[in-house]
């Protein structure tokens, strides 16, 4: 089983330059984020609360839009247009010890696979009200100890920036990961 994964990583960053990782649990625990971001001269991509078929679709979507440069990787942004009832994700630059933290506990095999660390963007999701984890109003409804790499931010620290669902076939002239 395990050599079968990492054929299937080693494959996927040979064919498109980009392997999806997803650690998926019976609890609350789960978590996805890419590996290849750096053969794109872009962050990896981490996210934690989503199952896999829709985690695997969101990592496409964000990391071809941070590719396309939709989506800025130099300060946190809440991003519209990539969630049904236009409720905003939260993309978040990953710094100091918080980044050390998500690749020590996290994102293990980047470093395996890479022989090194790449930026990271985190996306973290909000309640059904649009609620982040960092706001008083904020309800969990899914993974109650996902990991914030920064709960210091407020709203007011964010750019608002409008995205569409991209083809992802079109931005890398190559077939999106699966």
């Amino acid at each position: 089983m395990i050599n079968q994964i990492k054929e299937k990583i080693t494959s996927d960053i040979s064919r498109t330059g980009l392997s999806i990782i997803g650690v998926f649990s019976n609890g609350n625990s789960d978590f996805s984020y890419s590996i290849g971001g750096i053969f794109h001269n872009i962050p990896d991509v981490f996210c934690a609360s989503l199952p896999s078929q829709q985690a695997t679709y969101f990592l496409n979507q964000v990391f071809a839009n941070i590719y396309s440069k939709n989506i800025p990787t130099d300060k946190p942004s809440l991003v519209y247009g990539l969630l049904k009832n236009n409720l905003p994700i939260a993309c978040i630059p990953v710094e100091g010890d918080s980044f050390s933290i998500l690749y020590e506990n996290y994102m293990l095999q980047n470093e395996n696979y890479l022989g090194t660390r790449n930026n990271v963007i985190q996306v973290v999701f909000p309640d059904p009200n649009a609620h982040f984890p960092w706001e008083d109003d904020f309800i969990p409804f899914y993974n109650e100890d996902e990991p914030i790499c920064n709960m210091e931010l407020t709203n007011q620290d964010f750019s608002i920036i409008n995205c569409e669902e991209l083809d992802v076939l079109s931005v890398f002239n190559k077939e999106p990961v699966s």
